[in-house]
């Protein structure tokens, strides 16, 4: 999980249309928590990076290295949920 004073910290050092490096788990309900919480400390400077169709879940891990645990839950076939968010320039500072 992520803390707010951490989310707030990438927040203000990203620039304008930055993206948020990728979260992930194989609990869906914790990504989506871990959004919840930057996009709400974001106050309306990140959004969900969708695909072209609405997937908000990544296929694959974007930076091609894969954590241990992300390793260790595919090797037994497991689903990891990943996502991208962005930082909007509304309310930029």
């Amino acid at each position: 999980m992520v803390q707010r004073a951490l989310v707030e910290a990438i927040i203000d050092l990203l620039s304008p249309d930055a993206k948020v490096p990728f979260l992930h788990s194989d609990i869906e309900a914790v990504t989506i928590r871990m959004e919840e919480q930057f996009i709400k400390c974001g106050k309306g400077r990140i959004i969900l990076e969708e695909d072209g169709e609405g997937n908000r879940w990544l296929p694959e891990n974007p930076f091609e290295v894969r954590s241990d645990w992300e390793r260790h839950v595919l090797d037994r076939r497991g689903r990891m949920y990943r996502t991208m968010l962005r930082k909007v320039c509304n309310l930029c500072d």
